[in-house]
């Protein structure tokens, strides 16, 4: 299903077995036995040459990663009309069956494949590849990530009650044991977050690998599975959802549209469940502190939140809700219909973000270990009930999660794993073994006995903490595949830009009336000072520095001549798309754009864009068509 329809339902929400035999379609046991840091089992793929071929992703876009604080207007005005839920399709049974692009703008395709673990064999279950940057670092490796889907094709079947099962390559991590100690030590924490094992991977593709090894990887369960849920919360049949590049619940206005891209779908989606998150985020936004106060333990599990917080800043997960803005998931509880956050992917935790020094990892703040913006926490934290029981999780973390006794057991646990994963490396380059940032990450055990320290010591007012920056709002960048120079700016911001400006009926997409609209008011704009009654370069430039200003990193602020794109000083994101614009909408390279050649252009660049084909131009089908026209802003 396509994400935004998924999201506007949320809104609204090498070891070879020695003999394999066959395994039940519907496994009835529990994986409580097959989870856990002393579990090392043998696992082998198995596909054809033609699926592995299918498997391979395509790129689109990205999306615009989401800051409090830093958004454009977005107008709450008018009735807000109701929304449908449409029913979840079951996926074809057909190799290819390619999913919607995910935050990274990758689009991963499932296939059918052949899965051994422990001398068992399941025919038929759909396997593709996984994650946004453990992916990209292993793209050119046999070493990937992989996600299995049980039931996908075949419906009903489970792997020891599980419907999925999640195949992590440790990209980043020489340990080997970064994700799954940090998932025991959050669990331990009292927050929901999967279970976890370690196997050694190998690979067949027909006609090209035979058995090839990959090395150790952690086996993780998939918050949406029901046994997951019924294990946290005692119920599988609320809503849940995955927030993707949204730091915190940013405010962007009363309809769900604008939220499409950045909520994915997962379970039991209803418009109840979608109307209570717009509710969260209206009081977390709007209430005065009073009101705040009385009604957020109504909204969230306020406990599972600051403990949430507490073990998140104690690993120093960082790529998170904190700073990135993903790997969490959020879940309507049943019981009481309060939202509860779920710790999802550590594998930057424990001093592995690149952003910040392992220095300043190890002393990341309890007070504040967010970067930017965070409405939620900072409003917590402000209440004193809140901010003694976040600090009184931070001691119990510190003396029973982190204490030296239950890390040394942990650490002999996981020891059979890591001494595998020396004894079994994978064929060609291992992504565990590449640095990220500028060196490697510090043993994670040795990490936590610093970064206990540093808590007591805080907690005890010796020293102060350091805050991390903001981050994933504004830096100028591009997305895989992407054309355009780095020098335009960050087109999934300006995507949202336009969308934020142009975007009449709230829907969050581009109608062609609205497109069109949108070109006549920049055009009108733009020629105000032109006798002739259209714009040149000068003119266009002019006219796209204050849109552009919010979102780049630097504002033209001077125009020298028509001529100025070929010259180094000008070429600053608003001088750039200026010589873009009128190379696209002049023909006669006269110099001058008139309203009809602008117009006939934007409409020429409207229906190109249009990937999907369905009249309405997107968050993520407008970055690309900016990418388009960003790739001709140096050419001659």
């Amino acid at each position: 299903m396509d994400a935004r329809i998924l999201l506007i339902i949320v809104a609204t929400l090498g070891v070879t077995p020695a003999l394999a035999t066959p395994a039940p379609k519907a496994e009835k046991s529990t994986a409580d036995g097959f989870f856990g840091l002393g579990k090392l089992h043998a696992v082998h793929l198995r596909v054809s040459r033609a699926n592995w071929e299918l498997m391979q992703p395509t790129y689109r876009a990205q999306i615009m990663r989401l800051g409090e604080g830093r958004l454009p207007p977005l107008p709450i005005d008018g009735p807000v009309p109701p929304v449908n839920v449409p029913a979840r399709p079951k996926a074809p049974p057909i190799p290819g069956d390619r999913m919607p692009p995910n935050a990274w703008g990758i689009e991963f395709a499932y296939v059918t494949a052949t899965f051994e673990c422990d001398g068992q064999i399941m025919s038929n279950v759909a396997l593709r590849m996984k994650g946004n940057a453990s992916y990209e670092l292993g793209a050119g490796v046999l070493k990937r990530p992989f996600k299995l889907d049980f039931d996908r094709y075949e419906d009903k079947q489970r792997f020891h009650g599980l419907r999925s099962l999640n195949l992590l390559n440790n990209a980043y991590d020489p340990s080997y044991v970064r994700e799954a100690l940090s998932c025991q030590l959050v669990r331990d924490a009292g927050v929901p977050a999967p279970r976890t094992a370690f196997a050694l991977v190998s690979l067949t593709v027909d006609g090209l690998h035979d058995r090839v090894p990959l090395g150790l990887y952690t086996l993780a369960e998939e918050p949406d599975d029901r046994p997951f849920l019924k294990n946290h919360f005692g119920s599988s049949k609320g809503m849940l959802f995955k927030a993707e590049a949204m730091r915190g619940l940013p405010d962007l206005g009363r309809r769900v549209e604008p939220y499409a891209d950045h909520f994915e779908f997962k379970a039991n989606a209803s418009a109840d469940g979608a109307q209570r998150l717009l509710d969260l985020i209206r009081l977390i936004h709007d209430a005065d502190d009073a009101t705040f106060a009385r009604e957020i333990p109504q909204r969230i599990d306020v406990d599972n939140v600051l403990r949430y917080l507490a073990v998140t800043g104690a690993i120093a997960n960082l790529d998170s809700l904190l700073t990135t803005g993903h790997n969490y998931f959020l879940y309507d509880r049943p019981s009481d219909r309060r939202l509860n956050i779920i710790s999802w992917d550590h594998n930057l935790s424990l001093g592995a973000f690149p952003v910040l020094t392992t220095d300043q990892q190890h002393d990341l703040s309890i007070a504040r270990p967010w970067g930017g913006r965070h409405r939620l926490l900072e409003r917590l934290l402000a209440i004193p009930a809140h901010n003694e029981t976040y600090r009184g999780h931070l001691r119990r973390i510190v003396t029973e999660t982190l204490s030296p006794a239950r890390l040394a057991a942990h650490a002999e646990a996981m020891r059979p794993a890591v001494t595998a994963a020396k004894a079994n490396p994978p064929r060609g380059p291992d992504p565990s073994q590449l640095p990220i940032g500028s060196g490697p990450a510090p043993e994670p055990i040795a990490f936590l006995a610093r970064r206990a320290a540093s808590i007591e010591a805080q907690l005890a007012g010796q020293i102060v903490g350091h805050s991390p920056p903001e981050s994933g709002t504004a830096a100028p960048g591009v997305f895989p595949g992407c054309k355009s120079t780095p020098a335009v700016g960050n087109v999934n911001q300006l995507a949202f830009a336009l969308l934020a400006h142009a975007d009449r009926d709230r829907d969050f997409r581009l109608s062609p009336v609205e497109w069109d609209a949108a070109a006549r008011s920049f055009h009108a704009a733009a020629s105000t000072a032109t006798p002739k009654g259209g714009f040149d370069w000068s003119a266009a430039a002019r006219a796209l520095d204050p849109l552009l200003a919010p979102y780049t990193n630097a504002g033209a602020r001077y125009f020298p001549t028509p001529n100025a794109p070929a010259d180094a000083a000008a070429k600053v994101p608003p001088a750039l798309w200026a010589h873009a614009l009128c190379r696209t909408a002049d023909p006669d390279r006269s110099g001058h754009v008139t309203a009809a050649e602008f117009l006939t252009a934007a409409q020429h660049l409207f229906c190109p864009a249009d990937k999907d084909q369905d009249g309405r131009l997107d968050e993520r089908e407008l970055a690309e068509a900016l990418d388009d026209l960003g790739a001709t802003a140096l050419a001659p």
